[in-house]
């Protein structure tokens, strides 16, 4: 007997050979001839840090019969480039273990993966033994460095335009684990009001020497002189090159604003003083003036 796939009722009744029948019996059946469909992926982020189990789970569902939890497998693989169906550097898929969730060998050495991509599928069988493959997920190994400015500002915002126009600049970059190596780091300005083709100017490069970031921190104090009047933008920029490799590049840069002012601004803020002085004294005196009782006045 075929039937079609979907929740069927079967009624049975039992007749002798001279006719006679017994009370009917009704059964519900789920005819399911569909494979369980796959969704996604529950993965952690990976990096060269990880270190242990690595826990994962494919989500999955199947309406008519459900999930055979029991036959039902990850697998898992490297791959080089994210691409394909098959892991080109393992070259086969290796078991994880059944069921929809499932951990990694704490045995992986994820050190060595760096830039290499994880691949992930399930084998999935539901009960009425439908089964099939998941699409191939690829999930990359990042850096686990990551260099980023904890701080960086100016000590004043406004100086006057020259040679003695000079905005001293307090930074601080960080590393979010102890990391042994150099690190060039360069402070640059440009004009506020640049357009797309003016380039930022380099005023001075550093390079930290081996292990300055041994205890995850550097303290870095800078100079800038603003000779002209106007406003620029200072940055400075760790590992403007991208020669390490980190898992945030974004966070590479900090950006303030300081001003050089003109000579006449300058000069004319402190005539400016005793101008406004004056015409405070002025309206409180004429405002006293004012508040005096008529009587007051008509005596005087």
């Amino acid at each position: 007997m075929s039937l079609r796939e979907g929740v069927r009722t079967i009624q049975f009744r039992a007749v002798d050979n001279v006719g006679n029948s017994g009370s009917s019996s009704d059964y519900t059946v789920r005819i399911d001839h569909v494979a369980p469909v796959a969704g996604g992926w529950l993965v952690p982020e990976l990096t060269t840090a990880q270190s242990g189990a690595v826990g994962i789970t494919v989500q999955a569902s199947d309406a008519l019969s459900g999930i055979d939890s029991t036959l039902t497998k990850i697998q898992y693989g490297f791959d080089s480039d994210g691409v394909g169906q098959t892991p080109d550097i393992t070259g086969s898929w290796i078991d994880v273990g059944y069921g929809l969730s499932s951990s990694l060998s704490s045995s992986i050495d994820w050190s060595t993966k760096q830039d290499q991509f994880l691949s992930l599928r399930a084998v999935l069988i539901d009960n009425a033994s439908n089964s099939d493959n998941s699409v191939t997920q690829h999930f990359m190994v990042f850096p686990s460095l990551d260099l980023s400015w904890n701080s960086a500002s100016v000590d004043r915002l406004v100086v006057r335009a020259g040679t003695e126009g000079r905005v001293n600049v307090t930074s601080m970059l960080v590393s979010n684990e102890a990391y042994a190596g150099s690190v060039v780091v360069r402070l640059q300005t440009a004009p506020a009001d640049r357009n797309s083709n003016v380039v930022w100017t380099t005023i001075e490069t550093r390079t930290l020497q081996p292990n300055s970031l041994a205890d995850l921190q550097e303290q870095m104090l800078w100079t800038v002189t603003i000779l002209n009047p106007g406003e620029i933008d200072i940055r400075l920029t760790a590992d403007s090159s991208d020669s390490i490799s980190e898992r945030d590049e974004a966070n590479n840069d900090a950006y303030m604003v300081a001003q050089g002012a003109s000579q006449k601004m300058v000069g004319a803020v402190p005539s400016f003083s005793p101008t406004l002085v004056m015409t405070i004294i002025a309206g409180l005196y004429i405002g006293l003036q004012i508040s005096r009782p008529k009587s007051e006045k008509c005596l005087s």
